[in-house]
């Protein structure tokens, strides 16, 4: 691992049950990088993200995030360091308002939320800002989507993992995710 590598991952071996997910795979992100994970669909993609995040235990292997081992602590231990793992399996709470899911991602954390880091994200998915006190169960499939990113983004992570970010839904909604995520990369999640 070189000093300026964040995240590193070495020697990774998982398997569900019989099957091998990952075998002996090594990534390593330097801070502030953007990384894609491209594969077919059961190459490991989606288990890579949810080990780095702590929701699967690994057979082998170590992670590494700011020179800090953390393949033996708890997911929780993991999103207390920073770590903020979004995928389309992260639901919206359907009966609470827009504004009142974001806010949860920061209580996460035992933090009021942020007023500077809300307007950050209500500038980078400003759909969302105009539907604050609408209930989440009623946004579109892309809008949830940012939704859950938002609420990642609450908690102001170090470390972002989006599993699969684009959703089936209209080509701008694509467009603007897409874009939220060269904002972020361009704040280097640094957020207000």
């Amino acid at each position: 691992m070189t000093a300026s590598t964040y995240l590193s991952v070495q020697g990774m071996t998982v398997s569900y049950r019989r099957f091998r997910a990952l075998s002996d795979v090594d990534l390593a992100v330097q801070k502030g990088a953007v990384v894609g994970l491209v594969g077919p669909s059961g190459a490991g993609k989606t288990t890579m993200l949810r080990t780095i995040a702590g929701l699967v235990k690994p057979e082998s292997g170590t992670i590494t995030v700011a020179e800090e081992r953390i393949d033996r602590q708890q997911a929780w231990r993991r999103s207390r360091l920073g770590i903020a793992y979004c995928s389309p399996e992260n639901r919206v709470f359907p009966a609470l308002s827009v504004g009142e899911n974001l806010e949860i991602g920061a209580r996460d954390l035992r933090r009021r939320p942020d007023p500077k880091v809300l307007d950050y994200i209500y500038d980078v998915f400003a759909v969302l800002r105009d539907r604050h006190s609408q209930r989440a169960g009623a946004l579109s499939g892309g809008e949830q989507q940012m939704l859950t990113i938002g609420r990642s983004l609450m908690a102001k992570p170090k470390l972002l993992l989006l599993d699969e970010p684009r959703v089936p839904c209209p080509v701008p909604t694509d467009a603007d995710i897409a874009q939220a995520v060269a904002a972020l990369r361009a704040a280097g999640l640094d957020l207000p």
